[in-house]
């Protein structure tokens, strides 16, 4: 049985070898993440969650890793997620969701020196 930090271990490399620079769920006229953009790119959260989650989530305003903790307010983020990333905590979720939307994490070929060192200080993980 994969224990709790496995887990979001597990959630934290696959979405680090998930995005680049160009994919990364972000609304550049807004300036702000989204959990799915028009070309269908989704945010760190939003990659996670069920086609549901998502349209229960566009009902807020997206503006980064806050969301998180406001959509968890109204509904536990859980129910919004596909099954295999459920039960990590709302913690996790805003770390994750704050690397993605750094900028200065990501160039076109995934993670920079940057992002790692911000993985490594946030999740304590060494890249």
């Amino acid at each position: 049985m994969i224990t709790l930090a496995e887990k979001e271990k597990e959630i934290l490399l696959e979405t680090i070898s998930f995005y680049n620079s160009e994919n990364r769920g972000y609304d550049k006229l807004s300036g702000h993440c989204v959990y799915e953009g028009s070309d269908g790119n989704r945010c760190a959260v939003g990659r996670c969650m069920t086609d549901e989650g998502i349209k229960f989530a566009k009902k807020f305003p997206a503006d980064g890793a806050s969301d998180v903790i406001v959509i968890n307010s109204k509904v536990n983020i859980d129910s919004l997620l596909q099954e295999k990333y459920q039960g990590v905590s709302l913690k996790f979720w805003k770390e994750l969701q704050t690397l993605h939307d750094m900028y200065n994490c990501w160039d076109e070929a995934g993670i920079t020196d940057y992002g790692k060192y911000a993985v490594e200080t946030s999740f304590g993980v060494i890249l």
